[in-house]
C-alpha cells in the first residue's frame, strides 16, 4: 500500500499535493494531527487564538486543507494533535471532520487496511511531557491516560505487527527539545516495548524530526507544515 504521512500541518499542506498523490499513487494519507493555522514565530497556542484578527484565516485555512486531504477519495487517518484540547476550537475540528466520510479520526482506535492495522493513539497529558516544566497531574488527567494507555495496549496486543499512529513521539525517541529535555509519552514508549509494533508515525516536537527504532520497531518523526515521507507498506 503506498501511504502518504504528512506531519503536523499547522494550514500549509505541501503545494504539490496533488502531483505528490498522483504521481505516486498514493492509497492512504495520514496525518500526525495539528491541521491548524500557526505563525512560525508562536509562542503559545493562547496567544495565537487571543488575536481576534486570526480567527477568520485560522478558520479558513483549516476548513480549506480539511477539504483539500479529503478530496482524493482515498482514505484520510488523522489524529487531532494538542491544537483542539476544548471550547470553540474542539468543536469546529469535530464539525469540520465530520463532514467527509473519508476523514477517519479517533483519539484512541483501530483501522484496518489491505491487512494492515492501523493503530490511534492522540495526544496525552503527562506530566513531563511540557517544554521547560512539569505540570502537576490532575485526577482527571491521571484518569483519562490510564484510559488511553489501557485501549492502547489491549489494541496491540490484539494487533501485532501494527503501525500506530500518534502525536506525540514516545519518550526518549524524536523527542527532545531545545533545551536537551525530552517530552514524549512514557505511556507509549512502554506500549511499544511491550507490544513491539511494526512502526510509530507521529509529529508534535518539530525540532525532533528524523527516525529511530526501540528494538524492531521504527519510530518516524514527521515534522510539520510541509514535511511529508511516502511509505509502501
Amino acid at each position: 500500500m503506498k501511504v502518504l504521512a504528512l506531519g503536523d500541518t499547522h494550514g500549509h499542506i505541501p503545494k504539490n499535493l496533488n502531483r505528490i498523490v498522483r504521481k505516486n499513487k498514493i492509497e492512504l494519507i495520514i496525518s500526525s494531527g495539528d491541521p491548524i493555522l500557526t505563525p512560525k514565530d508562536w509562542k503559545t497556542y493562547e496567544d495565537w487564538i487571543s488575536k481576534k484578527k486570526n480567527h477568520n484565516k485560522t478558520d479558513k485555512m483549516f476548513e480549506h486543507d480539511i477539504k483539500k486531504l479529503s478530496s482524493y477519495n482515498i482514505p484520510v487517518f488523522l489524529v487531532k494533535g494538542n491544537c483542539f484540547f476544548y471550547g470553540e476550537g474542539l468543536i469546529q475540528f469535530r464539525r469540520e471532520t465530520s463532514k467527509y466520510n473519508n476523514m477517519i479520526v479517533h483519539r484512541v482506535g483501530i483501522e484496518k487496511r489491505q491487512g494492515l492495522s492501523f493503530v490511534f493513539f492522540d495526544i496525552t497529558s503527562e506530566p513531563h511531557a511540557y517544554r521547560g516544566h512539569k505540570r502537576e497531574e490532575t485526577k482527571a488527567n491521571k484518569r483519562r491516560n490510564q484510559i488511553m494507555g489501557n485501549h492502547l495496549n489491549k489494541l496491540l496486543s490484539q494487533n501485532p505487527n501494527a503501525i500506530i499512529i500518534s502525536h506525540a513521539p514516545p519518550y526518549g525517541y524524536c523527542d527532545k527539545v531545545e533545551s536537551g529535555e525530552h517530552v514524549g509519552s512514557k505511556i507509549l514508549l512502554n506500549a511499544i516495548k511491550k507490544h513491539k509494533p511494526q512502526m510509530v508515525l507521529c509529529g508534535h516536537i518539530h525540532e525532533a524530526k528524523g527516525e529511530s527504532k526501540i528494538g524492531k520497531t521504527k519510530v518516524c518523526n514527521l515534522g510539520y507544515r510541509e514535511d511529508y515521507k511516502i511509505f509502501d507498506l
